[in-house]
């Protein structure tokens, strides 16, 4: 496992799964800094499926959300994937009020069910 200042990333052949650190306590730059590392990162890696674990994640601001929208369209030309799982109730009720449980994200309950989603 690579860890990263706001993620530890694992990868599995050519799937990578990422755990995201539990964004609530971060102030404005850290988002900012959250967005680069990731970008950055699904640039550098380029997988052809990302894992993202949300199980340490409390809340999660728009800047997140934004963050994975910008990473996910990076994945997309070379046809790489985006699934979400770990989410408690809060957050993803947060991405359904945003209407990105269904439309630009891929959501599961647990990590079994992203795997299995590919």
């Amino acid at each position: 496992m690579t860890s990263f200042k706001h993620f530890d990333a694992k990868r599995r052949r050519d799937v990578i799964e990422i755990r995201l650190a539990n964004p609530a306590l971060y102030d404005v730059a850290s988002y900012a800094e959250l967005s680069e590392e990731l970008i950055d990162f699904v640039e550098q890696e380029r997988p052809r499926t990302l894992l993202v674990d949300f199980s340490r994640v409390e809340y999660c601001s728009t800047a997140v959300m934004n963050a994975l929208l910008i990473a996910q369209k990076r994945l997309q030309p070379e046809g790489g994937l985006m699934k979400l799982y770990g989410m408690n109730d809060s957050v993803r009720e947060a991405f359904r009020q945003l209407d990105l449980d269904s439309t630009a994200f891929d959501i599961c309950d647990i990590e079994a069910a992203a795997m299995a989603a590919q």
